[in-house]
């Protein structure tokens, strides 16, 4: 290996190390050119949003397992929004691991917001929105803003139109929110939200054969 290539490794990799083992700072290291620093010794920003893609999958599988917490997962999280808001997988990933690992919805949705803010033209994030508001917050007016938005952009799925008219239909009969958990548990990648999805459709079967069975009784 050429010298220049060693002293090349040498500084990529001490700033690796140094992005893992800083202080609790949310932003990207910026060098005079307005650039992340580190992207410039890596050769590119698209290397460094692999590594930090990367590093954060790495953070949440290791809390899988009970190797730590999650305490540095909104700035490992906020770190990659910051250097591509346009990785539209990772805000996704973030938003659910905080709705249902770290069990705050408003902090989800504080994310999907800004996300939204930030790619008017993605529809995920507004459709995102619709099933935080309903599911976690019961509020009913703002979720069905939230899908509206999302229908107003294209490609956007057709289950928007279902669940704006179920919802005007049904408000908060549990039917609603089993078709809603139905849809997360077939789409959703991150495995805990999947078992949390798949949990609250079996306790909802449940309220909803009781809720069943009562008014057969009352029929009688």
């Amino acid at each position: 290996m050429r010298p220049g290539s060693i002293i090349f490794l040498a500084a990529t990799l001490l700033f690796l190390i140094l992005a893992q083992v800083s202080d609790a700072d949310n932003h990207v290291r910026l060098n005079s050119t307005g650039k992340p620093l580190e992207s410039w010794l890596m050769g590119s920003e698209a290397v460094l949003v692999d590594y930090y893609w990367f590093d954060l999958t790495q953070y949440y599988g290791a809390y899988s397992m009970g190797q730590n917490d999650l305490s540095d997962f909104l700035r490992r999280s906020d770190r990659l929004f910051n250097l591509d808001v346009e990785f539209h997988r990772a805000t996704i990933f973030s938003s659910a691991v905080i709705a249902s690992d770290l069990d705050d919805p408003r902090g989800a949705l504080e994310i999907l917001r800004n996300a939204e803010n930030r790619n008017p033209d993605y529809w995920v994030y507004p459709y995102e929105q619709g099933f935080l508001h309903y599911l976690w917050l019961n509020d009913y007016p703002e979720a069905i803003a939230a899908f509206s938005r999302a229908g107003k952009l294209e490609d956007c799925t057709p289950g928007w139109r279902h669940f704006l008219a179920r919802i005007n239909e049904l408000g908060g009969d549990p039917r609603v929110a089993w078709e809603m958990w139905a849809d997360i548990a077939s789409t959703a990648e991150h495995g805990r939200l999947q078992e949390s999805a798949h949990r609250n459709m079996v306790r909802l079967e449940k309220i909803i054969r009781e809720s069943e069975g009562a008014g057969a009784a009352q029929g009688h």
